[in-house]
């Protein structure tokens, strides 16, 4: 809020047929109370102080990259033939695993928002059992450490699995399976029928290049616990549960509470790269730079005291100005009474 000076006022001697004082006191009393509500202020010029928004520097990031996966679930070693390569680099496809997070370097955490994470849907021939597919999302924002001399990395990743068997009318999520994946990881064997030795292990992404991998996997996934029914096939969730959870269990020896357990491997690049800043004469968060806006003051409301002054004396009043823009403001204001018999400054700096 900007106060703006007091002002003198000058009422005029007591008008013909006035000879008393209290007369007179009471009229030009009566005046300036209708002055006041009276007075007209406008501004007539403003000097804004130029104030530049300052322009936010981007966060670092740290980004992933993968075109090569491995899935190895012990429990579906038969059903699977061995372990599946989820991601070929060889598929003329070129399906990418991405994640994607914001690097604090002062602690090397990443931080990772789950919509930064993709993983492509896996479909394989079951047989008689026909078509299964897995889709694995994130079932929230995580976080992970970077080290960006030496490529290390470690992510803590949360997942949600759905497996969709049309053959066998059911549709289950297994939540949350936390996979700790690090590029330290020990070798594990993700063997085939073609491929009975395939050791694959963790590996920093070591710069410039980049190229690396991390492994993990996830325990202590029940069919008691873990697993849960979606409605579909004719089924309730209820029913869907129930039924999920007994297939499940079947593949743990009918045991509920023996854990469904996987192993992931993941292989390709993780890249650094520093925060950004927009571009002079643009502000905002690069890369959604924008010109930047002149900040403008507003006057939002103008206020004038009320005031008893004596014929032929002087008074004040006090004129305040409100300014709910966004920058400084200096002016004058104009000011005009409708009553002639007050004598007012023109204006007021």
């Amino acid at each position: 809020m900007t106060n703006l000076t007091w002002m003198n006022l000058t009422g005029k001697r007591p008008i013909r047929g006035h000879n008393s004082l209290g007369e007179s006191m009471r009229e030009n009393t009566g005046r300036l109370g209708r002055l006041s509500t009276k007075i007209t202020a406008v501004v007539v010029a403003i000097v804004a102080s130029l104030a530049f928004a300052n322009a936010a520097r981007a966060a670092d990031t740290v980004q992933s990259e993968f075109n090569d996966a491995w899935i190895k679930l012990p429990a579906l070693d038969a059903l699977l033939k061995g372990s599946m390569h989820a991601l070929d680099p060889a598929d003329a496809a070129g399906l990418k695993v991405n994640l994607k997070g914001d690097y604090d370097a002062a602690t090397g955490k990443v931080a990772y928002k789950a919509s930064e994470f993709s993983f492509p849907r896996q479909s394989f021939d079951a047989g008689a059992l026909g078509t299964i597919n897995l889709d694995i999302t994130a079932l929230q924002d995580f976080n992970g450490t970077y080290d960006k001399n030496t490529g290390a990395l470690k992510v803590d990743l949360p997942l949600k699995l759905t497996v969709d068997a049309a053959g066998l009318n059911l549709k289950c999520e297994l939540r949350p399976l936390n996979i700790g994946l690090d590029s330290a990881g020990a070798p594990v064997n993700f063997s085939t029928e073609d491929l009975p030795t395939n050791n694959k292990a963790g590996a920093a992404f070591a710069p410039p290049a980049g190229t690396g991998a991390l492994i993990g996997d996830w325990t202590d996934v029940t069919a008691a616990n873990n697993v849960y029914g979606i409605a579909t096939y004719g089924k309730s969730a209820e029913e869907m549960t129930s039924f999920c959870k007994d297939t499940i269990a079947s593949f743990t020896g009918g045991d509920e509470n023996q854990s469904f357990d996987g192993i992931i491997w993941l292989g390709g690049t993780t890249t650094f790269t520093e925060g950004q800043e927009c571009p002079a004469g643009q502000e905002g968060t690069y890369p959604d730079c924008h010109d930047i806006v002149k900040p403008k003051a507003v006057i939002g409301s103008v206020k004038v005291t009320k005031a008893t002054i004596k014929a032929g004396k002087k008074g004040k009043i006090k004129v305040t100005v409100k300014n709910t823009g966004d920058a400084a403001f200096s002016g004058k204001v104009t000011l005009k009474s409708s009553n002639k018999q007050v004598k007012v400054a023109k204006s007021v700096q």
